[in-house]
């Protein structure tokens, strides 16, 4: 996806004002005089561009994965996965 000069200042914007600042997309809405809903388009677009990427950094995230994969793979509604790890003595 290209984006020119000033679109792409304006996604590093909105993204640094939502992801780094804590501001809600309301209040983004009401400093660049836009509405809500074109806020949420402009956050998917800086994610789309990769002018946003989100990482989880947890350990966890393997089981949470592992978990939505099964809940896919055979359409139940909650499943909890752990990891077992044993330690010889």
């Amino acid at each position: 996806m290209v984006v020119g000069w000033e679109e792409r200042r304006q996604l590093v914007k909105v993204a640094n004002l939502y992801y780094m600042d804590g501001w809600t997309q309301e209040q983004i809405a009401k400093k660049v005089g836009v509405s809500r809903p074109i806020i949420s388009r402009i956050l998917q677009k800086a994610r789309d561009s990769k002018v946003v990427e989100v990482y989880i950094k947890d350990e966890n995230i393997h089981t949470v994965e592992l978990e939505q994969q099964f809940r896919k793979a055979i359409w139940i509604e909650r499943c909890n996965c752990c990891i077992y790890c044993r330690v010889n003595t």
